[in-house]
């Protein structure tokens, strides 16, 4: 079987003999590549320990848990550790996430 690139290359081919072959395509590559669908979330983060809220917005909502969480977070977050996520909230575009963030707070 033939790769993309050499049929390209055969279907030019003056020395073939035979039937005409049919030109290859003006195609662009780039037209054909999937685009990635990413969600972005808002999240609300409780701190048992201390009676504290926190909102944020992410497009991995677990990960940033696990990181306001982690023994070496250095942010405002450490000083309440440890949080729990008690709301999120899914959203097509970064945009409307962000809206609805600050809507929030």
């Amino acid at each position: 079987m033939r790769g993309g690139a050499e049929v390209a290359r055969w279907a030019h081919n003056p020395k073939v003999i035979g039937s005409n072959p049919v030109p290859a395509t003006n195609l662009k590559v780039e037209s054909l590549r999937i685009q990635p669908f990413f969600m972005y979330y808002i999240y609300i983060l409780h701190s048992p320990a201390k009676d504290r809220f926190y909102i944020g917005s992410t497009s991995n909502p677990e990960g940033r848990l696990i990181a306001h969480n982690h023994p070496q977070n250095k942010g405002w977050t450490k000083r309440f550790q440890p949080w729990i996520m008690v709301y999120n909230e899914a959203f097509d575009s970064k945009s409307n996430a962000l809206a609805r963030e600050k809507l929030l707070k």
